[in-house]
């Protein structure tokens, strides 16, 4: 499917602050936030870790757990690489990040044979055998690496900032407000800095998964054709 231009009209230009007149304004704007982000193709990746603080936990019933995420971005290559995703909260995956041994967790990035992946571990009720019907391995650092991804990142965890209310007037009540309970449907974002990359040399013939316009689709690489492939 062809990827079209947008056209911004003058309606669309409009500017829009932090600070909304009406809750009706606020809407109109992450409606069409929504709806322009759709148009564009987000990388699909599986972020997997130790399913307990303690890595040797043995009440747990499964030893990793892992959570889809459709959009992850490299912000940084120097001094270090860093990258960032956010995952809604509350949730089980982000409250392991912020625990996990050595806050360390492994970014599988997906393949365009394994939407079934992509879909397995964006289910709510994935927890407590996240890796059923999933064969994965553990690579040097003691990660999960799920099979057949086109690499993966180890990563460690640099911050995590919830966003549910960011306009504080001060440090301290910013601490306050982020230190309560967050509400449903909320997000946390991760910065996270890459210590190892591996490629899986034997997917180099696959092409990335990637969600556009709430699917999950590959890309065309036929020349003269920048089109995102439907599975």
């Amino acid at each position: 499917m062809n990827i079209s231009r947008l056209r911004l009209t003058g309606a669309c230009s409009r500017a829009y602050s932090s600070n909304f007149s009406s809750r009706a304004e606020h809407h109109n704007l992450l409606e069409r936030l929504a709806g322009l982000l759709r148009e564009t193709a987000q990388p699909v990746a599986v972020v997997t870790t130790h399913a307990s603080a303690n890595s040797n936990d043995q009440d747990v019933a499964h030893p990793y757990h892992g959570a889809t995420l459709s959009s992850f971005t490299s912000i940084s290559f120097h001094p270090y690489p860093v990258i960032a995703f956010s995952l809604r909260v509350p949730s089980r995956m982000a409250t392991l990040l912020r625990s996990a041994k050595d806050h360390a967790f492994a970014m599988n990035i997906l393949s365009d044979s394994q939407e079934s992946v992509a879909l397995a571990f964006s289910r709510p009720d994935l927890f407590p055998r996240p890796f059923i019907g999933c064969p994965y391995k553990t690579n040097e650092d003691g990660l999960p690496v799920i099979n057949g991804v086109l690499g993966s990142l180890s990563c460690r965890t640099l911050i995590s900032l919830p966003l549910h209310n960011l306009e504080r007037p001060d440090d301290k009540t910013l601490a306050q407000t982020q230190s309560a309970e967050p509400p449903k449907g909320s997000s946390e974002l991760f910065l996270a800095k890459v210590l190892r990359v591996d490629i899986n040399e034997t997917e180099k013939s696959h092409l990335p998964l990637v969600y556009h316009r709430r699917k999950y689709v590959t890309v065309d690489l036929t020349p003269g054709k920048p089109n995102a492939r439907h599975g």
